[in-house]
């Protein structure tokens, strides 16, 4: 009995409130948000490809 008693009071802790998304700490998604800086860089990136793409199929400018 004693041993069952130890085992009830050394479970798992109740988990804390969360109310609100701060409550939660940083998301895993969070790290692939762009920053302006990304966003500019990957529709610079994006128009070159399609230049160079279009100039390979006879399409200048």
């Amino acid at each position: 009995m004693a041993l069952l008693a130890a085992i009830c009071a050394s479970g798992p802790q109740r988990p804390e409130v969360i109310r609100t998304a701060s409550d939660l700490g940083p998301l895993p998604a969070g790290r692939y948000l762009y920053t302006p800086q990304d966003y500019q860089q990957s529709q610079r990136a994006t128009a070159l490809l399609v230049r160079q793409c279009m100039a390979e199929h006879g399409h200048p400018g």
